[in-house]
């Protein structure tokens, strides 16, 4: 009996993960900037639920997330290139990793802002 091309992709993905998954450069540093701060975490994401939950434990999420949406499961739509539907969607900034100085200096400024209205309050 033939396995369906489906099983296929699933199980190559699942070897190639375990094999290759690597955390985005400064994730660690992201993280340890959203916990200190007590912010509330979600991943949301296009993938399929169950290379969701082999990626997020094997980078060593499994505890920081709070929820974790699958987009085709939320809102029935899986996006192929996000960064484009960002850039149409008029986002802030697109980062490809979390050591981009856009990204830590947006962080740096809404700390800031944040620590000017509980002064104010």
């Amino acid at each position: 009996m033939a396995v369906p091309p489906i099983h296929c992709q699933e199980r190559d993905f699942a070897l190639l993960a375990s094999e290759q998954l690597k955390p985005i450069a400064g994730l660690d540093e992201l993280c340890n900037w959203i916990e200190d701060r007590g912010l509330k975490r979600a991943a949301i994401t296009n993938a399929p639920r169950p290379n969701v939950e082999l990626m997020i434990p094997q980078l060593g999420l499994a505890d920081f997330f709070e929820i974790v949406i699958i987009g085709s499961e939320s809102v029935g739509l899986a996006v192929r290139n996000p960064e484009k539907l960002l850039s149409e969607a008029v986002a802030t900034f697109v980062i490809k990793d979390f050591t981009d100085s856009k990204l830590w200096t947006a962080l740096e400024d809404l700390e800031k802002k944040t620590e000017a209205m509980e002064v104010t309050a």
